[in-house]
Formats: C-alpha cells, sequence, structure tokens
C-alpha cells in the first residue's frame, strides 16, 4: 500500500506536464516543434510559432538566432506585455538542400521585473520536414568522334 501511494505520488505531477502549451521561463510557447509538409527543392516555407508573455512583468526579446544561413526569423522588437498574442516566424529556403531536414533557432529574452535575480532567458524552437530533389536534367551525350587509323 505504501509502495502504491509513493508512486502515486511521484506520477501525478508527470501526468500534468502533458500539455500543448509549452512553458519556457516568461513565456507560454503555442509549440516549439514545427513540422512542415513536403515541399519541392526551391521553395520557400515559412513556420509560425504563437505565444504570449506568461510572466506578470514585460519581456524583450534581444535576438533570435537560426541555426544556419537556411533559416531566416522574424520577430517582435518592441516589449512584449502579457496578455497579448505574437509571433514569432522562421523562413526555411530548401534550394540546394535535398531531404531530411531538423533546424532549429535560439530566443534570448529577458524580463523587465526588477526582482528578478537572474532576468535571462532562452527558448529553442525549431522545424522539421522533408525536401523533394529536383528532376534532374539529362544532358545528352555529344557524339564522340572516332580515330582515323592509320595505314
Amino acid at each position: 500500500m505504501l509502495r502504491a501511494l509513493i508512486l502515486l505520488i511521484l506520477f501525478i505531477p508527470a501526468a500534468g506536464k502533458a500539455q500543448d502549451t509549452a512553458m519556457v521561463r516568461f513565456l507560454c510557447l503555442a509549440q516549439k516543434l514545427y513540422t512542415m509538409d513536403t515541399m519541392q527543392e526551391g521553395a520557400v516555407t515559412e513556420a509560425v510559432f504563437r505565444f504570449e508573455v506568461c510572466d506578470t512583468a514585460p519581456v524583450v526579446i534581444h535576438q533570435v538566432w537560426p541555426g544556419c544561413g537556411c533559416t531566416v526569423a522574424a520577430y517582435p522588437k518592441d516589449t512584449l506585455y502579457p496578455g497579448k498574442p505574437y509571433l514569432i516566424s522562421l523562413q526555411y529556403f530548401s534550394e540546394g538542400r535535398p531531404g531530411y531536414f531538423l533546424r532549429s533557432a535560439h530566443v534570448l529574452y529577458h524580463s523587465i521585473n526588477p526582482l528578478e535575480a537572474s532576468p535571462y532567458a532562452e527558448a529553442q524552437l525549431s522545424i522539421t520536414g522533408f525536401v523533394i530533389p529536383k528532376p534532374q536534367t539529362v544532358i545528352p551525350e555529344a557524339p564522340r568522334r572516332q580515330r582515323k587509323k592509320s595505314k
């Protein structure tokens, strides 16, 4: 009986964490991983991450760093206030990158709460998908000249 009570106490907090919204310090993200559809090579696709400030104090995003040059980030540069929805978008350029991809962007931000001991925080957003390669164009080979036989 005691063993069952201990297991129940341990698993009740874990059951509450299985939510759709990811709570990152000061921010509530609707999702942290965006799965894109299959796309043709050369297409530009955009992933939009919705979030809002969960802290009582406003938050400022310093920078969003994509992991490579094939991803470009757009984010709000103003002060973010609690209770309002905001967006961070990541555009993926698939030219020359056929196959599976998983790209991440790091979000560095801080709270404007003067009582906060460590106001800085970081979140990671990821996009994934599959790029279908362009069809290869076959260049016909020029006919070869035959060598003349010497007599």
